[in-house]
């Protein structure tokens, strides 16, 4: 039996230093093949090519990406032949390697990927435990990549970065569980973690190891319900952060509503809502200080995309 990435899967103003409405643009675009309230858009590179996953009208998880110019391909790990599929699209780098996770029918596990023009590659993290499960996350343009790995009895998640072909794992301190979205080309990885209440917090970790913990000022501090996501959330979830230095990722407010939001290199917050919307929730940033993420279009939690672009 399948067992969920249930981390993985959660996504998705008054405020410090907060930019001008006018200084942020918004695009938003529809992927027709998702089902109306599952749409989860995650990276964005610097050609304007994303990344993210969808589950279908008929229940199969698939992750896709969309060009510039809107043209959408599905992505299934060959290696996942179940039905309903279960392949989840994170990371994306310069030179369109897509990282994330499926379901390795055969082995009854999942395993991270790297997808490049129609190849596929399986990875798993060295010397860990038989039975644990595996997932990508961020990647640079450098070879450098991170993401987490769930060991029996799974019930934590643990991260792991890959610097240079060097693997190391790691747990943030005070994490229940944790996740890495995000790794720019200065080795640096972002995520987040939830601590024992479930409250969710982001993280930086830089080359040597440093990590730095990153809270949104407005974001809840007790978990809550939200409208259009199962179980409590609250918090600050990290999803990326670009060679500038930008951060990214969404939170949910003292009302556990959520919003996206962009920090500046000067720790600065910039709130993100797309205009009309219900929920808005922030992935990863380019290089061209544009953020992708998702958007309920209304109280039903119908999902579109979206590209919320800085104007300096």
């Amino acid at each position: 039996m399948k067992r969920t990435l249930e981390i993985a899967l959660i996504f998705a103003s008054l405020f410090v230093g907060l930019l001008h409405a006018q200084s942020i643009t918004y695009s938003t675009f529809e992927v027709p093949e998702a089902a109306t309230d599952d749409l989860s858009v995650q990276s964005i590179n610097d050609s304007g090519l994303i990344a993210g996953y969808l589950t279908d009208t008929s229940g199969n998880t698939e992750g896709f990406t969309r060009t510039a110019s809107g043209d959408i391909t599905l992505l299934v790990d060959p290696l996942d032949t179940s039905t309903p599929s279960t392949t989840v699209a994170y990371g994306l780098n310069n030179a369109g390697t897509v990282t994330g996770y499926f379901w390795d029918t055969s082995a009854s596990l999942y395993y991270g990927y790297f997808y490049t023009n129609g190849n596929w590659e399986t990875y798993t993290v060295p010397n860990q435990p038989a039975g644990t499960d595996f997932a990508t996350g961020g990647i640079n343009n450098n070879g450098s990549f991170c993401g987490f790995v769930l060991q029996p009895p799974y019930t934590t998640y643990v991260n792991f970065v890959s610097i240079n072909g060097v693997v190391t794992t790691f747990q943030v301190d005070g994490s229940n569980n944790e996740a890495c979205f995000g790794m720019n080309d200065s080795d640096t990885a972002a995520g987040y973690y939830l601590d024992s209440a479930g409250l969710a917090h982001g993280w930086l970790r830089d080359s040597s190891g440093t990590i730095t913990t990153i809270n949104v000022p407005a974001a809840s501090t007790t978990p809550g319900a939200n409208p259009c996501i199962s179980g409590n959330v609250g918090g600050t979830y990290v999803g990326g952060i670009n060679d500038q230095g930008f951060i990214s990722g969404h939170f949910f407010d003292k009302k556990n509503n959520e919003h996206g939001f962009i920090r500046t290199p000067g720790g600065k917050f910039i709130e993100l809502n797309v205009p009309g919307a219900f929920q808005t929730a922030g992935g990863n940033i380019d290089n061209k200080d544009q953020m992708v993420g998702h958007w309920a279009t209304d109280s039903a939690c119908d999902d579109e995309g979206f590209i919320a672009t800085i104007n300096k």
